[in-house]
């Protein structure tokens, strides 16, 4: 027996706490489930997320896309579910805390090993909250794509489960219709998608009209109206086009530069006293603002974006000892401490194929490289200047560090290895030192252009990779710069001469307009920009020449000391391109114009090749072989020049055809419709309707011919066909009396005009079914009968006009 009551009450203690996290269906709110308001709902959400991944912001902003679906998905379940709040609330914490990570998480250099991605995630967003702690700009983009996705994640949740809950359309769309508004107002780009913006209003209004809908139509059923199936899809296809029509109409309303401008001062007016929370905003918010991947202590990520503007910020990052002039025999031209390389170019971003092998290497440790065994070495000596590095800053051909490190790099033929980037197993602080060896390389101009063109097999595999749509522009100015020239080394320098002169430097660009390709906007259009255009320009500009190069990221040489130390700042940051030469290795190239102009030794001297190129003077100019680097311009306000070549033009010209072309589409379909709506009395007839309703809410009679025109669109087609003996004994000069009977007046008619006698009685006798039988007339026979008539009347009515004038 005591058992027994210990099992009850563990039942009831079971039951009760159940009963905290959910409720019994019949006693809960109704959740209706509504398939169409669910898809509406989603499309719209949907638009918000992919007008945000089409601003191409930050990186890997597909994964937003990826949360808000899932987040529509457990909107959905949660909201149906027989959770109360408690449980609801536990549950979508669990889910969040599983979701939002792990696909961050998966985002994170995917070709690294799991705990060193999860290093480099704890890594770069405690570097990221200390610069916001610190009030400092924040840099990563990892952190705003964190906070997106948490605000795309909880507005998709949400508005399912406002939806399905509460059948509440407001606050269902309120947070995606925020998320989206700031989106559009605080993308600047040039070639901004408003029309994203338009169909998310046009769903979303949709979504409104079926709630309302579903609301009246259960008060319909209560009340016991009957609605036909008819007047269900009249309604569907009333609200689709009348809000087609009002987007339409708000969408072209004129407006003018002087409104925008008093709405402007209003909006710095009211916002002035929260400048700090801005400035505060705009800190966390850098990354958007600064596209090229210095990630704090993770500089340079597994992809790099061209991006719109270059890195000049003035923190330090590494204090370099380099050997003394004495100890190198061949020193090179100049110093670049590089991070990364990558090889494979792609939709305006540069990427490592996949491939690439990471293994711990203890200190000291070397890498076999493809170089010349007999080449001399020497010691770089590096003091860490920045928060918590991971990423290792080397010389050209480094082979090992004095720390342990992690090393990716791709395994080549015969044991050599083809080293891509050196990550510490351990963050460095602040003023800690390590150490690189590596074999510094510095080939004359003699042996270069001796080098040749036997590329090993890894090297054309990797290193000659080009999009598939490369716009044909491209190769052939390649081409026609370097014809008559034979070795790989003179077509390189070519096409560094051009972009040294002909690009100017800018430390901002554009997005390029929708449709072109971003190098070649930068190189035949816009022709402004900074190192990652004029690097990528090259090396892409070389390998449609069959010529292997990479792009290759890191800094700039920096600022001599009094020592003879480099001094890096993050301004120094730098990308530069990379050409293979056989036997010799690679070489850098320097095609940015802000940066000195590389100057080889000669060697040997050989005849110079006749150049029969566009730039051959800019060559053997001895003047730029010590120019002065260009000074960074001030950041500056860009407009779009006027100038745009032919190939724009018609891009605008299609654009604009398909723009006017929907418009004329969408009102061809609206006319449509109202005219189907019409032939039904459902548009016309609603609207007098609610016109005779103001004039009595107010205690107004309506006008008489309002009153008419209502009976008029509330009669049915016969009724309305008959009218036509009316109006035809009016145009014969007939004063109709009130009291006279449909019968009385077609007789009237038929005495007038005797030779439609049989059309004026047939529609007599098919009004008198309508109205007097359970038989419906013959809607075509009245209609036929209706025009014969009143043709007839006109026919007679000209024909008084014309006697009257002759007598």
């Amino acid at each position: 027996m005591l058992e027994s009551r210990s099992f009850f009450k563990k039942r009831l203690f079971a039951r009760k706490a159940y009963s905290l996290y959910t409720d019994d269906m019949q006693n809960s709110a109704h959740r209706r489930f509504d398939f169409r308001s669910i898809l509406l709902l989603a499309i719209a959400t949907l638009l918000a997320s992919a007008r945000l991944v089409i601003t191409k912001w930050l990186p890997d902003l597909g994964v937003i896309a990826t949360l808000t679906q899932l987040g529509l998905f457990m909107g959905v379940m949660i909201g149906y579910s027989r959770f109360k709040k408690m449980g609801t609330s536990i549950i979508t914490l669990g889910y969040s805390l599983a979701f939002v990570p792990v696909l961050i998480y998966l985002i994170i250099s995917p070709l690294l090993p799991p705990v060193e991605r999860l290093l480099e995630l704890h890594t770069r967003l405690e570097q990221a909250l200390s610069a916001f702690v610190a009030q400092e700009p924040v840099e990563d983009p990892l952190i705003v794509l964190i906070l997106l996705g948490l605000l795309f994640w909880i507005a998709a949740l949400y508005a399912n489960f406002a939806l399905l809950r509460y059948q509440n359309g407001l606050a269902a769309l309120l947070p995606s219709t925020l998320l989206i508004l700031a989106i559009q107002y605080n993308d600047h780009k040039l070639e901004t998608p408003i029309w994203v913006l338009g169909f998310y209003f046009f769903f979303a209004f949709l979504l409104l009209a079926r709630l309302d809908y579903l609301n009246n139509y259960e008060s319909w059923k209560k009340k016991n109206f009957f609605i036909t199936p008819d007047a269900k899809i009249d309604l569907s296809i009333f609200s689709t086009i009348t809000i087609a029509i009002l987007l339409l109409f708000t969408w072209n309303l004129p407006s003018s530069d002087a409104e925008w401008k008093r709405i402007t001062r209003w909006w710095d007016k009211t916002t002035y006293k929260f400048e700090n929370t801005r400035q505060t905003l705009d800190n966390l918010f850098s990354a958007v603002d600064n596209p090229v991947e210095l990630r704090g202590s993770v500089l340079y990520g597994s992809s790099l974006a061209l991006g719109e503007r270059s890195y000049q910020g003035t923190n330090l990052i590494a204090l370099v000892d380099v050997p003394d002039p004495g100890e190198i025999d061949n020193p090179p031209p100049r110093y670049y401490w590089r991070v990364r390389s990558y090889d494979t170019y792609t939709n305006g971003a540069w990427s490592t194929v996949e491939g690439a092998l990471t293994e711990p290497l203890s200190a000291q440790t070397p890498l076999v490289l493809d170089i010349d065994p007999e080449s001399e070495t020497a010691i770089f000596t590096f003091t860490n200047k920045a928060e918590r590095t991971v990423n290792l800053l080397m010389p050209h051909q480094s082979y090992w560090a004095d720390i342990d490190t992690f090393a990716t790099y791709t395994e080549l033929p015969e044991g050599a290895h083809d080293l891509n980037l050196l990550r510490a197993t351990e963050r460095l602080r602040v003023d800690d030192l390590y150490s690189v060896r590596s074999a510094p390389l510095a080939p004359t101009i003699s042996e270069l252009r001796a080098a040749g063109t036997e590329y090993p097999e890894w090297v054309t595999t990797r290193y000659l990779q080009l999009p598939e749509n490369l716009p044909v522009d491209i190769r052939e100015l390649a081409l026609e710069l370097t014809r008559g020239r034979s070795s790989v080394y003179d077509k390189a320098r070519l096409i560094t001469t051009y972009l040294r002169t002909e690009i100017e430097y800018s430390d901002t660009i554009p997005a390029p307009p929708v449709g072109r390709d971003p190098l070649e906007w930068f190189l035949f259009t816009w022709q402004e920009g900074y190192c990652n255009y004029s690097a990528s320009a090259e090396v892409v500009m070389l390998r449609s020449l069959g010529i292997p190069a990479r792009m290759v990221v890191g800094f700039a040489q920096g600022q001599k000391v009094d020592n003879g130390d480099f001094l890096i700042l993050q301004k120094d940051a730098h990308a530069w391109p990379e050409v293979y030469f056989p036997e010799i290795g690679w070489v850098e190239f320097e095609p940015t114009a802000n940066q000195i102009r590389l100057v080889r030794p000669l060697g040997e001297i050989e005849p110079e090749e006749e150049d029969g190129v566009l730039f051959n003077a800019l060559l053997d100019n001895e003047d730029l072989l010590n120019e002065e680097p260009v000074p960074t311009p001030e950041p500056e306000d860009i407009e779009v020049p006027e100038d745009v070549d032919e190939t724009e033009n018609a891009e605008r010209d299609r654009s604009a055809i398909l723009f006017w072309g929907m418009i004329i589409l969408v009102t061809v379909v609206a006319f449509f419709g109202i005219w189907r709506l019409n032939r039904k009395q459902v548009f016309l007839t609603r609207g007098l309707r609610q016109v005779v309703h103001l004039y009595e809410s107010r205690g107004i009679s309506a006008p008489a011919w309002l009153n008419r025109w209502l009976r008029w669109s509330e009669s049915g087609p016969i009724v309305r066909a008959f009218h036509a003996i009316n109006r035809s004994l009016l145009w014969l000069g007939v004063d109709i009396p009130v009291h006279l009977t449909p019968y009385e007046r077609a007789e009237m008619l038929a005495a007038l005009l005797p030779e439609e006698n049989e059309a004026i009685m047939q529609l007599k006798d098919e009004h008198e079914k309508t109205l007097f039988s359970p038989n419906a007339g013959d809607i075509e026979a009245a209609k036929h009968a209706s025009t014969r008539i009143m043709w007839a009347a006109l026919k007679r009515k000209t024909q008084k006009t014309s006697e009257k004038a002759e007598s």
